[in-house]
């Protein structure tokens, strides 16, 4: 056979081993789609793998496939699968399939998990909706400490959660259009740590930083600090009186729930490692001797409010950055399961949670609980708001 002869026979003949190929992998193709849109999914993932066996040049489409039919596999229900039991019921009309709608009788975009966007009241305390739902509360990790069990159920309806802490900058319309006093103006102290224990600090009060000097107006983005209880609760009535709704500090289970992204199984706001992976403000230096956190932040103190790490409801510095008030009487928790728990009837002491910029890792889980009276106030705890309507 003459050489251009040759060359021209080779050519076609690779041309046509391509095209089989293309055909084979196009016949398994459509064989894999239609089992897998039947809900097949084992059947498409052999059809796949004799796909890969009897055809070459098909890895790409096998790769393509493969993921998907393998997390239909896993999760029948999972987001993209084609037999969910939901089908393709929208309660709400959202455009958000009530499988993957976290809020399915409320509109609301796909960024916001179906659920109402945040809510901004006059540009003033931002609100996180969170979506209600049924947890476990308590130490589930079993390195807590005793106040923490037992673990119990409990079913939370929807509530409205403040995004961040509440600032230095919204305490002062609070003062300035109400003159209010808080504790340690009208005590003349406040508690500072001076290394070895906690201290009367005199002269200090809501201005003040953490090194009790008066805070510079560029830091009012800051959590306010040096706040009792009764500070706190004071300005959730004012806030109440303003916008005609009824904002409160959280209750103890509304703030484990949010600080857990709906009650996940979180030891953390970003999870179990001592990694803050969400930019939280915590300890990285070590002050009382507990295990401390990996990594550095830039911040020697508490940080501004939109920069203590989100958790993934969209909440800032639930881990960290200052401890926050709760609304609830410290008591002894029940084993029973419960809806909606307000706390204990009654008390001396009041609960806050969350750790700060100076706590370590034992402190700042979000089953942990510490408690003081409704006077008391430090340079590491702030507040932040709740309603339920």
């Amino acid at each position: 056979m003459k050489p251009i002869l040759l060359f021209f026979f080779l050519t076609c003949l690779f041309c046509i081993q391509i095209k089989a190929q293309e055909y084979c992998c196009n016949d398994y193709k459509s064989d894999i789609e239609g089992l897998y849109n039947d809900c097949e999914y084992s059947l498409a993932l052999k059809k796949l793998n004799n796909m890969l066996k009897y055809c070459d040049q098909c890895e790409n489409i096998a790769n393509s496939w493969r993921s998907r039919i393998q997390q239909c596999l896993n999760d029948a229900n999972a987001s993209g699968c084609p037999c969910r039991s939901s089908g393709s019921t929208d309660t709400d009309g959202d455009g958000i399939l009530d499988i993957d709608d976290q809020c399915d009788t409320q509109r609301g975009p796909a960024s916001n998990y179906g659920c109402p966007d945040v809510e901004v009241e006059q540009d003033f305390c931002p609100m996180v909706y969170v979506q209600g739902g049924t947890f476990t509360m308590g130490d589930l990790f079993g390195d807590g400490e005793a106040n923490e069990q037992p673990t119990h159920s409990v079913t939370l309806s929807a509530f409205y959660m403040g995004k961040y802490e509440v600032t230095v900058s919204e305490f002062e319309v609070f003062v300035n259009e109400t003159s209010y006093k808080t504790d340690a103006e009208k005590e003349g102290w406040s508690y500072y740590w001076d290394g070895d224990s906690w201290e009367k600090k005199n002269g200090v009060y809501w201005k003040h930083d953490e090194e009790g000097n008066l805070r510079e107006r560029s830091k009012y983005n800051y959590p306010v600090i040096n706040v009792s209880w009764n500070d706190a609760k004071a300005f959730c009535e004012w806030m109440s009186r303003k916008y005609g709704k009824t904002y409160n500090l959280p209750t103890e289970a509304q703030w484990e729930y949010a600080a857990r992204s709906g009650g996940k199984k979180n030891k953390f706001a970003w999870g179990n490692g001592l990694t803050a992976t969400n930019g939280a403000n915590v300890a990285t230096k070590n002050h009382y001797n507990g295990d401390i956190f990996e990594g550095s932040d830039s911040y020697k103190y508490a940080c501004p409010v939109s920069q203590s790490g989100v958790n993934d409801i969209g909440l800032y510095g639930m881990t960290g950055n200052v401890w926050e008030w709760c609304s609830d009487w410290y008591g002894s928790y029940s084993s029973g399961s419960q809806t909606n728990p307000t706390g204990a009837s009654s008390g001396s002491y009041r609960v806050y949670r969350g750790g700060s910029w100076i706590n370590d890792a034992r402190y700042c889980r979000a089953s942990r609980r510490n408690f003081h009276s409704p006077s008391y106030r430090g340079y590491d705890i702030g507040f932040r708001l709740s309603r339920t309507e």
